[in-house]
């Protein structure tokens, strides 16, 4: 107990000695230990590439520990992030002189230049770094998007049955984009015996498995869709194939606009995602559950 106190008095002394800049250093074999008050240390700060390489490790790590597909991380990480990045000097600190003219080479009060500033601060709030680019943001807003054109629900009746005529099949998968709104490669990867139950099982989607229920129901019967006749000639990939899974999103794209004629479906660009949006504007503002049950109770 006594060599305990003596060492708590001897800790006491150095503290004090040391808050008084008083401590002999030499005394332990260190030199140099009170260097110049003007002489100043430059911190190793890391560079642009050192960053990026670490928030790759992080996002993927984070999208993942989150749920997410595999797929849709890379997607994300790639587009958002990346593609900003790659743009930037990987030798240089992450410095707002050395961001500025990446973010002004984009239109000004653009979509892009909202997701470069976004993407850059992102890895600015990432490492730690104080990265200040108010004045480089953009007043761009979804309000400032042209709106879509959506075919009405008497357009849809009359691409279906247009299609139907051309190929069965897939005018199969028109009427399923079209009453369950899913995402065009959805539909290869679902759960599609509707003779038992009024609702759609999507197994692996962008939001994993979910069930989505059908709206307008009446078309389940109308369109002949309660009996699974999906295409026999496509090739349906992995999913989440890096390579491939991405491509298979198109192919219902493609096909479903080779029954454009004139008005109809001839400025909307890919008309199965369009159908997906159409199915959330019939739904606008809002429609409870049992409206789907009851409109499924009447034509059965």
């Amino acid at each position: 107990e006594e060599n305990i106190l003596r060492a708590k008095d001897e800790a006491i002394a150095l503290s004090s000695l040391l808050r008084a800049q008083k401590f002999n250093w030499n005394l332990y074999g260190v030199k140099n230990s009170h260097p110049s008050r003007n002489t100043s240390t430059k911190p190793n700060i890391e560079k642009i590439g050192s960053l990026v390489e670490k928030f790759k490790k992080w996002y993927w790590k984070k999208g993942l520990a989150d749920g997410r597909r595999p797929y849709a991380v890379k997607k994300t990480l790639q587009v958002d992030y990346l593609d900003v990045f790659e743009k930037l000097d990987p030798a240089q600190e992450l410095k707002y002189e050395n961001v500025e003219t990446l973010i002004l080479s984009t239109p000004a009060d653009s979509r892009s230049r909202k997701r470069y500033k976004n993407a850059i601060a992102y890895l600015a709030k990432f490492a730690g770094v104080s990265l200040d680019l108010v004045d480089l943001s953009s007043s761009y807003s979804v309000k400032d998007t042209t709106p879509r054109d959506l075919p009405t629900d008497d357009e849809i009746e009359i691409l279906f049955h247009r299609l139907t005529k051309q190929d069965k099949s897939w005018g199969y998968v028109f009427g399923i984009l079209a009453v369950f709104g899913l995402r065009p490669q959805e539909v290869f990867y679902s759960n599609l015996d509707l003779q038992r139950e009024p609702f759609l099982t999507v197994l692996e989607g962008k939001t994993k498995t979910r069930i989505v229920l059908p709206y307008p129901a009446k078309w389940l019967q109308e369109f002949g869709l309660l009996v699974p006749n999906l295409p026999k000639n496509v090739h349906i990939p992995d999913y989440w194939d890096s390579d491939t899974g991405s491509d298979l999103s198109n192919v219902p794209c493609r096909r479903v606009e080779d029954c454009r004629e004139e008005r109809e479906c001839s400025s909307r660009g890919k008309t199965a995602t369009e159908l997906r949006l159409g199915r959330s504007r019939r739904l606008h503002p809002s429609i409870e559950a049992h409206k789907y049950l009851e409109d499924w109770a009447a034509i059965n």
